[in-house]
């Protein structure tokens, strides 16, 4: 075990307690907004159950930005997803949150122990404060918070998923993987992975758990529920959010006009072009060189991949990124300039972002600082890290 600098506990003291107060703040927001996005998908299901649609328009789905614009968020769960919201819909409000969060919170305990545990990590007090100091200055945690989001729950199944995937159990990893490609579709990158590695288990637990779960959603809400979800995907539009650390995000704030953000240029006819190039290349590189990777480093890179590539890249997802990071970094510990790159990159508040919203070259750059840290850890994954060797005896 090192020793930690007085100065980085002294930090990560101040860090624990002055974002910790902004977090708090943030839960705050959540409960004064319908529950936010959590409130999209329970308010939803309380209208499928009692016979509406589910995608409609609800109470939680207006968002007032200020200076006049009102945004028109739709509930964009899967149907496989809502299925998991179900249960919760049947709660009233203040408890469904309450009770979600008591469920996340526990599956990040699971991520966790299965994290410290596979790593062989062995922490002193020095290091949990270490480690819940970049937690709560994390801005994908605020921005979890206020939105009331699923990545803390998907935390504890990718953990096993890519613990399986490093013990080569591939048919729990396949099924895992699936699982979670139903919830949130940039898992589905992880599908071709899995049949290149192990066709028939990995590949076959993918689509057999992928398949199943879309199964039993048609079953319970019927072909409609996919017909309402395809038609609130057509109508996103808020890509440009600066939650979003996605190649489409940068485009959408840096070149189309939009109700916030003053365009470093006006290309809106560019956008979706730029961004569908992009991300197929980012794709593709990202399955050559996953292919033939050890399972740590492929699941880094398949997962940085689709956040760059999606349409929304949600900063909280990049919590799940930390996994396979830290298995990656135990064979090649990062330069401390990188380290402070990553700190200034994920901790930048996306709500600062609003401050130079008239600044064009600010948007395109320093509101940009989830994809730049993103695209820098992705390019470093795709570097292979050097053969680990056996301690002189």
């Amino acid at each position: 075990m090192r020793r930690i600098s007085p100065l980085l506990l002294i930090a990560s003291a101040l860090v624990l307690t002055l974002f910790g107060v902004w977090d708090l703040l943030h839960v705050k927001r959540l409960l004064e907004v319908n529950l936010n996005d959590f409130g999209r998908f329970y308010y939803g299901m309380v209208a499928w159950l009692a016979g509406g649609d589910p995608y409609a328009p609800n109470l939680a789905t207006p968002v007032d930005l200020g200076d006049g614009v009102v945004l028109e968020l739709l509930n964009l769960g899967t149907p496989p997803f809502l299925l998991v919201i179900l249960p919760f819909a049947l709660l009233p409000p203040t408890t469904a949150i309450a009770a979600w969060g008591v469920v996340s919170v526990a599956s990040l305990a699971v991520a966790a122990r299965t994290v410290v545990r596979s790593l062989e990590l062995r922490p002193g007090p020095g290091e949990w404060l270490v480690a819940a100091a970049a937690f709560v200055g994390f801005a994908g945690t605020a921005a979890q918070l206020v939105t009331g989001q699923v990545v803390w729950l998907l935390a504890g199944p990718f953990a096993l998923a890519w613990r399986a995937s490093r013990r080569d159990q591939w048919a729990t990893a396949g099924a895992l993987f699936g699982l979670l490609a139903a919830f949130k579709p940039f898992f589905l990158v992880f599908g071709p992975w899995l049949l290149l590695r192990s066709p028939a288990r990995g590949g076959g637990g993918f689509v057999l758990a992928f398949g199943g779960a879309c199964a039993a959603a048609t079953l319970v809400m019927g072909v409609d529920a996919w017909t309402g979800w395809r038609g609130a995907m057509d109508e996103v539009g808020w890509a440009w959010l600066p939650m979003n650390g996605s190649v489409l995000g940068a485009f959408a704030r840096a070149l189309a006009p939009g109700p916030v953000f003053t365009p470093f240029v006006d290309a809106s006819s560019w956008v979706r072009p730029l961004w569908l190039g992009s991300a197929g290349l980012v794709l593709v590189v990202s399955l050559i060189r996953a292919w033939r990777a050890e399972a740590d480093r492929a699941v880094l890179i398949l997962l940085l991949g689709a956040l760059l590539a999606a349409p929304v890249g949600w900063v909280y997802y990049h919590l799940l990124v930390v996994i396979p990071l830290l298995a990656h970094l135990q064979r090649r510990p990062p330069p401390g300039l990188v380290v402070v790159g990553w700190v200034v990159a994920f901790g930048f508040p996306f709500a600062a972002s609003w401050l130079f919203r008239d600044v064009a070259s600010l948007v395109a750059t320093v509101g940009a600082t989830y994809l730049w840290g993103t695209v820098g850890m992705w390019l470093g994954a795709l570097r292979p890290a050097p053969p680990s060797h056996p301690a002189p005896t």
